[in-house]
């Protein structure tokens, strides 16, 4: 497990940093005066944030690799679950940071643009592993997934046959 724990714990220091620097482009973009020195604070801050957003996306690929590696058979339910509770305040860190950020200007945005519409993906990627894990976690939810899956094999024996290619979802057209 501490593979995985390692890419988590080196993520939240660079998030939380991410978050206090995009907190101090929000206010100084805010101002109502412009002056030299909030125009430079912001320029620096906004080319820094560039780098760092591209850092947490780097970072948050190699944890989201490592997570859909990894063999949790081995994991007890305690373990799981403390993970999938690590990933769930990372991913509320990080939809705070994509707020902030998407709430200035696409002037200073445009600077990350590209690093936070990865980010927002992964965010989503991740919150999506951290729910597979709850479910895990969770007897009663396993079973219930588990008698729907059965009910809707047996619901659909022709679709489901291995030798057959059509799909069990209508197509589209």
């Amino acid at each position: 497990m501490a593979t995985l724990v390692l890419p988590i714990s080196e993520l939240q220091p660079v998030v939380d940093q991410a978050k206090l620097k995009t907190e101090c482009v929000v206010v100084r973009s805010r101002s109502e005066r412009a002056n030299v020195a909030g125009v430079s604070v912001i320029a620096v801050e906004t080319l820094f944030l560039k780098f760092t957003f591209g850092s947490v996306v780097r970072l948050q690929k190699r944890a989201i690799s490592g997570l859909v590696q990894r063999d949790f058979s081995a994991m007890s339910g305690q373990e799981i679950k403390s993970l999938a509770d690590s990933i769930d305040r990372l991913v509320a860190e990080e939809r705070e940071l994509l707020r902030k950020a998407y709430g200035l200007g696409s002037e200073i945005r445009v600077w990350w643009n590209t690093s936070l519409v990865r980010l927002a993906a992964q965010v989503e990627h991740l919150d999506s592993i951290a729910e597979s894990l709850h479910l895990e976690c969770d007897d009663e939810a396993s079973a219930l997934l588990g008698l729907a899956a059965d009910s809707f094999v047996k619901s659909k024996p022709f679709e489901m046959q291995s030798g057959s290619r059509r799909s069990a979802l209508p197509h589209h057209r």
